[in-house]
């Protein structure tokens, strides 16, 4: 049993004797908010896993069927360059559209959907 108040020269001061399982309640209890305090804690990292998972599991959805739209790939329709990663990626048809000259021999173009750029030789 412990004091939970000081006992001074006999007298109680409001001193309670708390038994070994109302100790362990005690810190039961303890444990126990301090896990509830940490809740909206936890479901924010919770919530951040499944976001990323879900963006893992969609590049790896794209990465399994790459090879399947490479052959299928379309670089230019009718005058227009179109994007290979919006193709690869998304099996999207996208333009590329020039966005400034390139250094020596290339020209620089920008895909108007995901806004990758391209540095194309002459």
């Amino acid at each position: 049993m412990v004091l939970s108040d000081i006992v001074e020269n006999g007298s109680s001061t409001g001193a309670v004797l708390m038994s070994h399982a109302d100790q362990l309640i005690e810190i039961a209890t303890e444990l126990a908010m301090d896990a509830k305090d940490d809740t909206a804690d936890l479901q924010r990292k919770l919530s951040a896993v499944e976001a990323a998972k879900l963006q893992i599991e969609a590049r790896l959805e794209a990465a399994h069927h790459a090879l399947e739209r490479l052959s299928s790939f379309v670089s230019i329709r009718g005058s227009d360059l179109q994007c290979p990663r919006c193709w690869i990626n998304n099996e999207a048809i996208a333009t590329l559209r020039p966005a400034s000259d390139g250094p020596g021999g290339h020209d620089n173009f920008r895909c108007e959907t995901c806004k990758s750029d391209f540095n194309l030789q002459i």
